[in-house]
């Protein structure tokens, strides 16, 4: 792994030899067998190795590899994954190897936009290496760069303010929400958003580009316990919670965290749309991995995650998260709650929750 580390960085020198421009260089790589298992574990070793468009064929990897991590970190622009059913090497090589797995002959089990599993029905471990087969990587891998990345409200690029980014969203609110009945009663007021970031300015998910204009946003909100039950019973809508309703992540804490929207520009839906839009998994891939470290460095654990539902898109977002109906607001759109203490009911949660709830009950046990 290192020495692919060391590879990758006398590329990037040597292709970009202006360092302020150097991290913006991005090699695509195809890997096979063993050396998908080193550009795998490269990535989540080595934060600061930034690729393209990665292709996978005989892929020793585990099919839970954690992309979700990779991509919050913006190491990755996408990932194709050919894996063969015949594939014998990919499904023996966990027995003798760690932190391997059958994802050569399975796939990964991630669903999402972003990791392209393409099934060979007769396929072996080594039967992609044909003309009429390697073009189709080509053909990927020329594909232009959707070059997204989410970035922390708390950690906005040397010389964006907030006022640049509210510009852009309130653009992007209005095309995604404006035409909806009663978004003109709750519209945010002017300045409200930079006051509630005064309390805490890690509530927002950011999805921009290299030139810093903003595409798409997600707004988490962790607030008090009492507000967070109004805005679920419709006692209190998004325009009336003040910055005093706001809780600041403080070590040792559980939080209940409200999502009050995710939007994107519609002209930024390049790949699919509804709930499988690469922006809206990038942004969930963003908040998760936060919610992670915050767990992990800090302490903080979210006991309920709620939410209304205002679109098509909205709800359906929250019953694949595995959140259930908990109340309406004034205007009847379904609010939804997932209680983290509570067993799941109906349908299980999302793999990206049960993952948070994985690192919780590990913290939780390690500190028992």
């Amino acid at each position: 792994m290192e020495a692919f580390y060391n590879w990758y960085i006398d590329v990037r020198e040597r292709k970009e030899p202006n360092p302020k421009r150097r991290n913006q260089f991005r090699p695509s790589v195809v890997a096979h067998s063993f050396g998908t298992y080193i550009v795998g574990h490269a990535l989540r070793t080595f934060e600061d190795m930034s690729l393209g468009k990665i292709v996978l064929c005989g892929s020793i990897l585990p099919r839970d590899f954690d992309w979700v991590s990779i991509f919050a970190r913006n190491q990755v622009i996408e990932v194709r994954n050919d894996y063969g059913v015949d594939d014998m090497w990919s499904r023996v090589t966990r027995r003798i190897v760690k932190e391997t797995g059958s994802s050569g002959a399975n796939g990964f089990s991630m669903t999402s936009p972003l990791v392209q599993n393409r099934r060979f029905e007769y396929f072996g471990h080594s039967d992609y290496f044909r003309r009429g087969h390697y073009e189709q990587w080509i053909k990927f891998l020329e594909e232009p760069l959707v070059r997204f990345r989410t970035v922390r409200s708390s950690d906005l690029p040397k010389g964006v303010t907030w006022d640049n980014i509210v510009h852009y969203s309130r653009i992007i609110d209005k095309l995604v929400y404006g035409q909806l009945e009663h978004y003109g009663d709750v519209a945010i007021p002017n300045g409200l958003s930079g006051r509630w970031l005064g309390i805490n300015p890690d509530i927002y998910t950011l999805l921009m580009d290299q030139t810093h204009r903003v595409h798409g946003y997600l707004n988490a909100m962790p607030l008090k316990a009492e507000v967070f039950d109004e805005v679920l019973s419709g006692l209190r809508t998004d325009d009336n919670i003040k910055p005093t309703d706001i809780v600041t992540y403080t070590d040792g804490t559980e939080i209940d965290l409200y999502l009050m929207s995710i939007a994107i520009h519609p002209e930024s839906r390049h790949l699919c749309e509804g709930v499988d839009q690469s922006g809206l998994h990038r942004l969930m891939y963003g908040l998760i991995h936060r919610l992670e470290v915050l767990a992990r460095e800090h302490r903080v654990f979210v006991k309920r995650l709620g939410a209304v539902g205002w679109t098509d898109e909205g709800r359906r977002l929250c019953e694949i998260l595995g959140m259930r109906e908990h109340g309406a607001d004034r205007f009847k759109h379904p609010a939804y709650l997932l209680d983290f203490s509570e067993p799941s009911h109906g349908v299980p949660p999302h793999r990206l929750i049960r993952n948070l709830q994985n690192v919780y009950s590990e913290l939780r046990g390690r500190r028992e």
